[in-house]
C-alpha cells in the first residue's frame, strides 16, 4: 500500500540509533556533541478556507499515522546573543544529521540523538521525508542566509512533491524549536508535547458543478490548475519562513499542470507547494482577478457555450478566500465548490473570458494574435479597417486626416457605402508544418467606420481572421478599393503574450511573461520621463522565436514605411517612389543607390517621428497619441524613443555590456556588465543583419555570418543600433542622427511606454 496520507494524529516518536546516523555526529570546529532526546509529532492539517471541515477525515489510503515519517534530518543554529530580532544571525553549527529511516514501531527506543552543546539559545529545524543530498552548505552559514537561498528544492511536476522508498511516497514535512541551551539530557520536543512536523506543501480539494439552464448550453470539458509554485521548501514551519517566500519576476518558478478531463463526480485533489501572494483590496469575487498579483496559483475551467460551442474560460485565484486572498500556506486543506449557475458576463466578471470573436478597439499597423491552447478550440479575431479612410479622405470627410487621395491620379472618395475587398498579400502562418490557408474569412465589406451609429445597409468594416490551436507565424492582409490596396495589415500569431501589466522593479532588467519575457535596460534613459514604467519586448517584431536561427531575426522594416518586409522573399525596384505607393505595393522594397527612397512632402516629414507629418496631433484623430501612422508596432506599442540602446555601448573586461556569441550568431547584452550576468540574466539580440542597397546598385540582404553590420534596429529620429562584428572585435554604435530616408531595412524591437 502507498503511504500517501496526509491526516495524522499527535505522538511521540522516538529517538534514533547513533549508530545510522549520517554523519556519525555533529561536526564543528570546537565544542562537544551531547546526546539529546527526540520526541516528534505529526500535526493534522489545519483549514486554509473556512468552509473547510476541521474533522480529520481519512486520505488516500484510508488513514495516516506515524508511518508518514520515513527520515528524519536535524540542522542546529547558534544564536549570536538572546535578541529575537537577531535570529536569522543564528549560524548553524554542526553538520546536517540524517537518519534514513525512522522507527517501524513508532515507540521511543532510545534518547540518543546528537547536537552540538551551546550554552546559548539555538533554533533546531527538524525535516522528515528528504534525500540525504538535499540540504547541504558549511557549518557558519547563517539561518537568514539558508531560509533566502537555500531553502527550497525545485520541482518539475507534482510527482516531485513526494519523497518515494519503495512501493511507498512520503510528503516533506518539517518543524522547528527554540531550545535554552543544549546540553546532555536536552529535549527536542518532549514525550507528552512532541515537535509537531507539519507537511510544506497543501492539500487543493475542488469540487466542479454545472447548474446553468439546459438553453446556455454550457458544457464544462476541460480544467487545469495554473501558477503552481516550482519551489518546494525544506523548512515551512520557522519563524522568518514567510519572509523569504518572495516572487521573482525573473525567474518566477512556476508551472502549469497539464489540461485534464473533469472526473465523474467532478471532484480534484491536488497536493501543490506553498505559494504566498498577499492579499488586494477587491471586495468581490467578482472583482477578485482584476488586480491578482504575479504568480499566484489559479485554477481553469475550460467550456463552450451556445449552439456555436463559442468558448469561455473560468479562471479562479486560490487562498483563503474568493474575495481577495492569494494564500496558499504550508500544511492547509483548501476546499473549492466551484458552482456555474449560468454562463455569467465578463463585462463585470472578471474571472470570466469569453474567447468569442476579439474585437480590436485601437488601430494599428500589426496585431498581435494568440492562438487558442486547447486542439478543440477555434479563436476569431476582428480589426476595423478605418485606417483606409483615415489615411485616404480629407479632413472632416468621413473620418478623413490625411488626405492621400487628392494626390492620387484618380482622387476618390471612401464613404461609408462604398465596398471594398480582403485578401492575403503573403502568408507564413503554419501548424505542424503545415502551411494554413483558411485563415481570412472576410473576403469583402462595406464602409469603414465601426463605431458607426446609423450604419446603411450592409455596412461590415471589419476583417475577420480565425485561428485554431497550433497555428503559429505571421501574415500580411489588406483591403483593396477599386482593385488597388487601400491599407494592409501585418498579423503576428504568437504564444508570446507581452501584454502582461507590469511594475519594473530595481535592478531587474528581465521579467517573465507568457512565451517569453519582457526587458528593461540599463541608463538613465530607463529611469526617467516615458521610459520610467516603460518595457521592451524580447524580439524582434514578427520573430517566432526570442532565441534560434533565422526563427528570432523577424522582419526587416524601411525607414517610414509601415509593412514588414521578409527575408530574401520580396520585390524591389530601383527608383524614388511617393508614400502612396508604398502603400499600395507593400511587398516591394524601394531603394536608390543609397539615397532617399521618398521625397518629403505632405505625407512625409524629414522632422517627425518615423515620417509622420502628424505626429505631434495624434490622440483625437483615430490614431494612437506619440505613435506615427506609419509605426508597425502593435496597439498599445511602438518604436523606440532616441538612446533607447545607448548602454549597450559602455563597458569594457569584466564590466563590459557587450559580447559576441556564436552559439546563435549575435550579441548579449549584460545590462549591468559581465561581471553582473549572475544577477541580472543576459539580453539577446540574433545578427538578423538588414537590408542595404549595395555598391550602389543591386538589392543585398546582409546577415550572419557575413561581417559588417550585423542588426539594426530602427528608432526615433533615425536612430539606429548598429552590431558589428569585425575581426574578432565586436563594436556597438548607436548612430546620432542620420536623417536620411534611405532604402534600407532593418529589424525593430517595439516598447511599451506609460
Amino acid at each position: 500500500m502507498k503511504r500517501t496520507s496526509i491526516i495524522a494524529f499527535l505522538l511521540a516518536l522516538a529517538a534514533c540509533n547513533p549508530a545510522a546516523l549520517w554523519p556519525d555526529g555533529p561536526e564543528r570546529g570546537e565544542g562537544e556533541s551531547v546526546s539529546v532526546a527526540l520526541h516528534l509529532g505529526v500535526a493534522p492539517l489545519d483549514p486554509g478556507t473556512p468552509d473547510t471541515k476541521v474533522d480529520r477525515e481519512p486520505d488516500l489510503d484510508g488513514g495516516a499515522d506515524w508511518q508518514e515519517i520515513r527520515n528524519v534530518a536535524l540542522m542546529q543554529f547558534e544564536w549570536v546573543d538572546d535578541n529575537p530580532d537577531h535570529v536569522l544571525q543564528a549560524l548553524l553549527v554542526g553538520q546536517k544529521q540524517y537518519f534514513d529511516h525512522w522507527s517501524e514501531t513508532g515507540l521511543e527506543i532510545g534518547e540518543n540523538f546528537a547536537l552540538v552543546k551551546s550554552d546559548r539559545k539555538n533554533t533546531v529545524l527538524a525535516f522528515a521525508n528528504i534525500a540525504k543530498d538535499d540540504i547541504s552548505f558549511p557549518v557558519g552559514t547563517t539561518l537568514g542566509s539558508f531560509l533566502e537561498g537555500m531553502n527550497a528544492s525545485t520541482i518539475d511536476g507534482l510527482d516531485d512533491l513526494w519523497y518515494t522508498a519503495g512501493d511507498d511516497r512520503y510528503l516533506r514535512m518539517s518543524g522547528s524549536v527554540v531550545l535554552d541551551g543544549v546540553d546532555f539530557g536536552s529535549e527536542v520536543g518532549s514525550a507528552s508535547s512532541p515537535l509537531q512536523l507539519k507537511r510544506n506543501c497543501a492539500k487543493v480539494v475542488v469540487q466542479v458543478k454545472n447548474e446553468a439552464p439546459a438553453a446556455e448550453n454550457l458544457i464544462l470539458r476541460n480544467v487545469q490548475l495554473c501558477n503552481v509554485s516550482r519551489k518546494h521548501y525544506y523548512a515551512t514551519q520557522v519563524a522568518g519562513f514567510a519572509d523569504f517566500e518572495t516572487y521573482s519576476p525573473r525567474t518566477p518558478l512556476r508551472m502549469d499542470l497539464p489540461v485534464e478531463e473533469i472526473p465523474a463526480d467532478g471532484t480534484l485533489t491536488y497536493y501543490i507547494p506553498a505559494n504566498l501572494r498577499g492579499k488586494n483590496s477587491s471586495g468581490s469575487q467578482y472583482d477578485k482577478n482584476r488586480h491578482a498579483p504575479l504568480g499566484a496559483t489559479c485554477f481553469r475551467i475550460y467550456a463552450t457555450y451556445g449552439a456555436d460551442d463559442t468558448p469561455v474560460c473560468y479562471t479562479y485565484y486560490l487562498g483563503a478566500d474568493l474575495v481577495s486572498d492569494f494564500n496558499v500556506e504550508p500544511n492547509r486543506k483548501y476546499t473549492y465548490e466551484l458552482t456555474l449557475t449560468r454562463k455569467g458576463d465578463p463585462s463585470y466578471d472578471s474571472r470570466i473570458e469569453d474567447l468569442a470573436e476579439q474585437r480590436f478597439a485601437i488601430d494599428a499597423n500589426c496585431y498581435l494574435l494568440h492562438p487558442p491552447k486547447l486542439d478543440w478550440q477555434t479563436r476569431y479575431y476582428a480589426f476595423p479597417v478605418r485606417r483606409a479612410a483615415v489615411f485616404w479622405n480629407a479632413p472632416h470627410t468621413n473620418m478623413g486626416v490625411y488626405d492621400a487621395a487628392r494626390q492620387d491620379t484618380a482622387p476618390f472618395t471612401l464613404e461609408e457605402t462604398t465596398a471594398w475587398t480582403a485578401e492575403i498579400v503573403w502568408s507564413e502562418l503554419y501548424k505542424e508544418g503545415v502551411k494554413v490557408e483558411d485563415f481570412l474569412l472576410t473576403s469583402g465589406g462595406v464602409g469603414f467606420d465601426p463605431d458607426n451609429t446609423d450604419p446603411p445597409a450592409g455596412h461590415q468594416p471589419w476583417i475577420r481572421v480565425k485561428l485554431e490551436a497550433g497555428v503559429k507565424g505571421n501574415a500580411l492582409v489588406a483591403v483593396k478599393y477599386n482593385g488597388s490596396i487601400l491599407w494592409s495589415w501585418h498579423l503576428w500569431v504568437t504564444d508570446y503574450d507581452p501584454e502582461v501589466e507590469m511594475t519594473p522593479v530595481e535592478r531587474t532588467y528581465i521579467y517573465a511573461v507568457p512565451g517569453g519575457s519582457l526587458h528593461r535596460y540599463n541608463g538613465d534613459l530607463w529611469t526617467t520621463g516615458a521610459y520610467k514604467d516603460a518595457f521592451i519586448m524580447d524580439r524582434n517584431l514578427g520573430a517566432t522565436a526570442a532565441i534560434g536561427e533565422y526563427e528570432s531575426h523577424g522582419f526587416y522594416y524601411a525607414p517610414g514605411r509601415k509593412d514588414p518586409f521578409r527575408y530574401g522573399n520580396y520585390g524591389s525596384v530601383k527608383a524614388t517612389k511617393n508614400v502612396i505607393w508604398g502603400v499600395r505595393n507593400p511587398n516591394t522594397f524601394a531603394y536608390n543607390a543609397g539615397s532617399a527612397w521618398t521625397a518629403y512632402g505632405p505625407l512625409f516629414s524629414q522632422a517627425e517621428s518615423w515620417y509622420d507629418p502628424r505626429f505631434k496631433m495624434h490622440g483625437g484623430d483615430r490614431c494612437e497619441a506619440d505613435k506615427s501612422i506609419y509605426d508597425p508596432c502593435p496597439p498599445g506599442w511602438r518604436m523606440p524613443l532616441r538612446y533607447t540602446y545607448r548602454d549597450l555601448a559602455t563597458g569594457s573586461g569584466d564590466a563590459r555590456h557587450r559580447e559576441w556569441t556564436l552559439e546563435h550568431p549575435g550579441e548579449n547584452y549584460y545590462p549591468e556588465g559581465y561581471e553582473n550576468e549572475a544577477f541580472t540574466g543576459t539580453i539577446y539580440f540574433p545578427a538578423a543583419g538588414e537590408i542595404w542597397p549595395h555598391n550602389g546598385g543591386d538589392n543585398r540582404h546582409w546577415g550572419y555570418p557575413a561581417r559588417g553590420i550585423q542588426l539594426l534596429q530602427a528608432e526615433q529620429s533615425h536612430n539606429y543600433l548598429i552590431v558589428t562584428e569585425d575581426a574578432d572585435l565586436v563594436q556597438f554604435n548607436v548612430d546620432a542622427g542620420y536623417e536620411n530616408p534611405t532604402g534600407m531595412g532593418m529589424s525593430v524591437r517595439c516598447v511599451r511606454l506609460r
